[in-house]
């Protein structure tokens, strides 16, 4: 008979990504993950595998908390750019939250790692795809409704939101000021139409 876990496989990730995206891959001890996620170091392996293992689970849970809802907003059926903009502007609504001072994990596992890891460079490029996909979406929606010219290239226009999104929220990290980000947002919106 097969033993229960005494512990929620999600929940212990949850808290493995937040050590991760406050701290960094190489910084994070195996000590840090066990005491943040509650579980001793033969659960942890047993469960995730490794400390690199446990890293790419954690990216992929990223993209289901994070860039998943990002994505939904993108492809509902609200005007599209005004889908657009309220993704930009829950950046800067959460400034002050600490979330929004980490910056993007996908962006920081990108420049810790991805040079040097080809399964934690692509899991990051998986999650930018999908945010560019629902970001492309949304250009689609906004070019049908006549908001943006239908001439402009769609993907280029989303793989250009990514970026600026991207970047708000580097800079964020290290200027938490509503009022520069917001102008940041309003330039990056003007190329839109």
């Amino acid at each position: 008979m097969a033993r229960q876990r005494g512990f929620d496989p999600q929940e212990a990730l949850n808290h493995a990504l937040l050590i991760f995206w406050k701290k960094g891959y190489r910084s994070t001890s195996l000590r840090d993950l066990t005491r943040a996620m509650g579980l001793s170091k033969s659960s942890l392996y047993d469960t995730y595998g490794d400390k690199r293992q446990l890293l790419l689970a954690t990216l992929k849970r990223y993209q289901d908390l994070v860039i998943e809802p990002m994505a939904a907003v993108l492809e509902s059926d609200r005007p599209g750019c005004a889908a657009i903009e309220s993704i930009f502007q829950d950046v800067i609504a959460g400034v002050q939250n600490e979330e929004v001072k980490r910056g993007c994990f996908l962006t920081n596992c990108a420049a810790e790692l991805a040079p040097h890891d080809s399964e934690a460079s692509q899991a990051v490029r998986d999650g930018f795809a999908r945010l560019e996909s629902a970001f492309e979406q949304a250009i689609q929606r906004a070019q049908v409704e006549g908001d943006i010219p239908a001439g402009k290239d769609s993907c280029k226009l989303a793989r250009f939101l990514v970026s600026s999104l991207n970047g708000m929220r580097i800079v964020a990290k290290a200027n938490a000021d509503r009022k520069s980000l917001q102008d940041v947002a309003d330039a990056v919106l003007s190329t839109l139409g």
